[in-house]
């Protein structure tokens, strides 16, 4: 998508901007995707929506962008400020792969396929955003004939439309409050 720095800049400069610290969200644990989306949603036509954050959300900026929001991220540690501004509508994806939600017997049958080649992590101890940034890096290491086994204690909503535009199949085990297990394939 091209870039709209200037004009974000400009809306900025000229007051028409809303503003969402999500901070004390991921501070209480709270994945802060579906405030943000719930958010954009109410942001008028010619406004800007500042995301105040603690990391730059390289996968809400991916997410946004194909969904016709233009963004502009401004560093100043310990802040970091995304800006969205709405210039198109919703691009299509042309190639989706599918996320399965089953049980657990179902996935423990989908990762025997990858008996010998299955690499696993546990990101239950981990603060946001790290489980998502140390699934996407084991992803970036991922064999055609390798899976990914995940121990997670939630859904990882965000992660999961970037899962998608990057081309792998996702089974999701939501067994228990706290215990949420994933495979992931290419």
């Amino acid at each position: 998508m091209e870039t709209k720095e200037n004009e974000i800049k400009e809306l900025i400069n000229s007051g028409k901007l809303i503003s969402l610290d999500v901070r004390a969200s991921l501070a209480g644990g709270v994945d802060p995707f579906k405030i943000i989306i719930d958010k954009l949603k109410t942001v008028p036509d010619g406004f800007v929506l500042e995301v105040v954050n603690s990391f730059e959300p390289k996968p809400l900026i991916n997410i946004l962008n194909n969904k016709g929001w233009a963004s502009l991220v401004i560093s100043t540690p310990p802040e970091i400020k995304t800006y969205f501004l709405k210039v198109a509508e919703e691009t299509e994806v042309v190639e989706k792969k599918v996320v399965n939600y089953v049980k657990q017997k179902e996935l423990e049958y989908e990762k025997l396929k990858f008996e010998n080649n299955c690499i696993e992590i546990d990101v239950r101890d981990l603060e946001m955003p790290m489980p998502m940034v140390t699934i996407l890096e084991q992803l970036e290491t991922l064999k055609d004939n390798q899976a990914l086994f995940v121990h997670h204690k939630k859904v990882p909503q965000m992660l999961l439309p970037e899962l998608e535009q990057r081309g792998f199949n996702t089974w999701i085990a939501d067994i228990k409050e706290g215990k949420v297990e994933l495979l992931i394939t290419k």
